[in-house]
C-alpha cells in the first residue's frame, strides 16, 4: 500500500541565493541563482516490527533499496550522525552522509555530489502501525535548478521512490 503527500512540493529557495563573502565586502553581490526545492513523500506499511526494519534500513544494502543510492560499499551499517559512505546517484559519485539518528524512529542522510551541483536528502520515518506491521515515510528534498525540465525530475523521482519503497519492503519482509 502507497500513498503520496504532496507529491510535488515546489518551493523556491530564497535561502539559495547566497552571497559570497568578497562581494559583500565590496557591496555588490557575486552571481545570484535562483533554485527550486522538491519534496516528495511516500509510504509502504511493512509487515515486520519497527526493530526488524530499523535493521534492515541501517544496512548499506536496505539503505540504498530505500533511497536509491547505488555504489554504497556492502556489509556496512549506520551507527551514528557522521556515518560516511561513498555512493551514486544518478549520474554522480559522491558521499552519503548520517545527519541524524534516532534509533528505531527515524534516520536522515544526505547525498552531497563531489559536483556540489544540488542539495539532496532522504529522511525515512518509521512508526509500528496497529496493523502490527511498521508504517515506513520516505520524504525525498532535493534543489533542482532547470526550471525547464524540473516538472519531469520530480515526476521520475516519484515513480522511483515508488519502485525503491516497494524493494525495501521485499527485502524487509523476507524470511
Amino acid at each position: 500500500m502507497f500513498r503520496r503527500n504532496a507529491l510535488l512540493a515546489l518551493v523556491p529557495l530564497a535561502a539559495l541565493t547566497l552571497v559570497a563573502a568578497a562581494a559583500v565586502q565590496a557591496g555588490r553581490p557575486s552571481a545570484i541563482t535562483k533554485s527550486t526545492l522538491v519534496k516528495i513523500q511516500a509510504q509502504v506499511l511493512i509487515k515486520a516490527t519497527p526493530a526488524h526494519v530499523w535493521q534492515v534500513l541501517t544496512t548499506t544494502e536496505g539503505l540504498g533499496k530505500i533511497t536509491g543510492i547505488k555504489n554504497m560499499e556492502t556489509g556496512k551499517t549506520v551507527t551514528k550522525v557522521g556515518d560516511v559512505f561513498n555512493g551514486a546517484a544518478w549520474t554522480d559519485t559522491g558521499a552519503v552522509n548520517c545527519v541524524f539518528l534516532m534509533k528505531e524512529k527515524e534516520l536522515r542522510v544526505s547525498f552531497e555530489p563531489q559536483t556540489a551541483a544540488y542539495l539532496c536528502q532522504h529522511r525515512v520515518v518509521i512508526a509500528a502501525d496497529p496493523s502490527n506491521g511498521t508504517m515506513v515515510t520516505v520524504y525525498d528534498r532535493y534543489t533542482d535548478d532547470k526550471t525547464d525540465t524540473v516538472d519531469k525530475t520530480a515526476a521520475t523521482v516519484a515513480t522511483d521512490l515508488t519502485a525503491q519503497l516497494d524493494a525495501f519492503r521485499v527485502a524487509v519482509e523476507m524470511p
